[in-house]
């Protein structure tokens, strides 16, 4: 999707997107938002029109926000945040893409 009108569109005020193609250090960025926005939201893509939705303290990335650092990158997939969830959902409507929630964050909402 990276080529996609999605990506080449620029994110709303409210919506940040963390992408490694996008930024070299989208990893760390996106780590250190996450901190600063436990009560955030973001949208992980997992196909071309597909993500999922998750809590930003969401454990099944990286509970500890440093268990990845120098391993592997959490944005190698993009990553869309918002401390504001209709944000993400209307990011995701302009867009036609389908979000479904995460089992474990749904359970926590």
């Amino acid at each position: 999707m990276e080529n996609s009108s999605a990506f080449q569109q620029l994110p709303t005020p409210d919506v940040t997107v963390f992408h490694d193609k996008l930024k070299g250090d989208a990893h760390d960025v996106f780590q250190r938002w996450r901190k600063q926005n436990p009560g955030g939201f973001f949208l992980n893509q997992t196909t071309e029109s597909k993500f999922r939705f998750h809590l930003s303290k969401c454990y099944h990335l990286d509970p500890s926000f440093e268990e990845f650092d120098g391993v592997v990158s959490v944005t190698s997939k993009p990553k869309i945040c918002s401390a504001d969830k209709q944000a993400l959902k209307e990011w995701a409507s302009k867009r036609e893409a389908e979000v479904v929630d995460c089992d474990c964050c749904q359970k926590e909402q």
